[in-house]
């Protein structure tokens, strides 16, 4: 084989390579590498046989649209997942609005995650009673922040703030099955009938646009 023969394969192979070291390394790469391990972490780390996990789901409330990172259905509830790359310290607890984040030599206050998660919950809880006979407890359903960032809380982090590298544990723990098979599945069909740009009759209300609004809000203002 001649030399540029060589040298044109070799190209072929690290040009690729080159790339998605490139692309790995930008704000964009960062976060489709975040959403890709939590949804492999969901994938092959919950023991349950009988799941249902759904991605970037929207949901329309009455008075704005929320956006759920991740779905998750199993016998043992509903988890609603919002992830979150976060670095630096954290502190606030649960029933603060703001929590404070200190990353190197930047202060920020940022909104509680656990509240924003909660709307997405009752979003989630909206539908799936309203499209059921008989309403689920409301134990069916758990809110979960994974963190994907290095965050570290300056004190002990509520029980369901987790890191991406334990968040499927705490999942796990719950044991009390809630639900049979088929509920698992028609809560999965309810969620794909109603989330948005699933549906024939698409809402086009201006609350729509509310959803970027929401993650923008996260980060408010330096201190």
């Amino acid at each position: 084989m001649s030399l540029s023969a060589n040298l044109v394969i070799g190209l072929t192979v690290l040009i690729p390579i080159a790339l998605l070291l490139l692309i790995s390394h930008t704000h964009w790469g960062k976060r489709i590498g975040q959403r890709l391990k939590v949804t492999v972490r969901l994938t092959h780390r919950i023991k349950h046989s009988s799941k249902r996990l759904l991605h970037d789901v929207e949901l329309l409330t009455p008075t704005c649209s929320e956006r759920i990172d991740h779905l998750l259905i199993v016998p043992t509830g509903v988890f609603i997942i919002d992830r979150l790359p976060l670095h630096g310290q954290l502190s606030g607890n649960p029933t603060h609005g703001q929590w404070r984040q200190q990353y190197r030599s930047t202060r920020r206050i940022i909104q509680n995650p656990m509240h924003q998660n909660f709307k997405r919950l009752l979003a989630v809880q909206d539908v799936i009673n309203s499209t059921h006979t008989t309403p689920f407890t409301v134990e069916t359903f758990q809110s979960l922040i994974v963190l994907t960032g290095n965050a570290q809380f300056t004190h002990d982090a509520p029980d369901n703030v987790q890191m991406s590298r334990s968040f499927t544990d705490y999942i796990n723990q719950f044991d009390v099955e809630l639900l049979n098979s088929d509920q698992v599945n028609s809560i999965a069909e309810a969620i794909e009938t109603y989330r948005l740009g699933k549906t024939a009759a698409e809402p086009t209300k201006p609350e729509h646009k509310c959803i970027g609004q929401q993650r923008k809000k996260r980060l408010t203002h330096k201190k």
